[in-house]
């Protein structure tokens, strides 16, 4: 009898904790974050008037992408996980000559994302083509430091030819990100 009585006790304990993580569970929120950011790129020459430069330059610009918005904000240090659902960038807003020549690298918290080799900038911009990263083990390495950071730093540097004197474009990067957490 006195065995029957501590299983069934010891029933209930498992039970009751299950429970208890199905209740948790019930209690989870979960977001959507857009992340919308744009990368501005801007080469001008330092010298104006007849100069003409048209020889290769270097260029980077940065941009902070973060989890924090008015929906997260309260739960940002309660984050169960988090889920890169899509990303994927584009030039726009592009100036300047329109056989600008790019050979860039985009990088989030410097890890190498993807590269384009001799883009002609004004045909992508024109075309608003779409580049898409779809490694996931590089999107869940953005998403576990996203995760940790509840931020992260995207980087796009590189080398434009044919750029002569003037040539300013955005890198817009968009991103969805699934965040669940739990108030608890």
């Amino acid at each position: 009898m006195k065995i029957i009585f501590n299983l069934f006790i010891a029933l209930l304990l498992v039970a009751g904790f299950q429970a208890c993580d199905d209740a948790e569970e019930l209690l989870d929120q979960t977001f959507t974050v857009n992340i919308d950011e744009k990368i501005p790129i801007n080469l001008t020459l330092a010298a104006k008037g007849a100069v003409t430069d048209c020889a290769p330059k270097t260029f980077a610009g940065t941009e902070i992408l973060s989890i924090d918005n008015e929906d997260t904000n309260d739960y940002l240090n309660k984050i169960k996980s988090v889920e890169i659902k899509s990303f994927s960038y584009k030039i726009v807003d592009f100036v300047g000559p329109a056989t600008s020549k790019i050979t860039a690298s985009l990088y989030v918290n410097n890890e190498l994302l993807a590269t384009e080799t001799n883009l002609v900038v004004k045909t992508a911009a024109d075309n608003g083509t779409v580049y898409t990263i779809s490694n996931v083990d590089l999107l869940n390495k953005v998403a576990a430091a996203l995760k940790s950071g509840k931020s992260v730093t995207a980087k796009y540097d590189g080398t434009a030819t044919d750029w002569c004197n003037n040539l300013s474009f955005k890198v817009q990067i968009t991103m969805q990100v699934k965040v669940i957490a739990n108030p608890l």
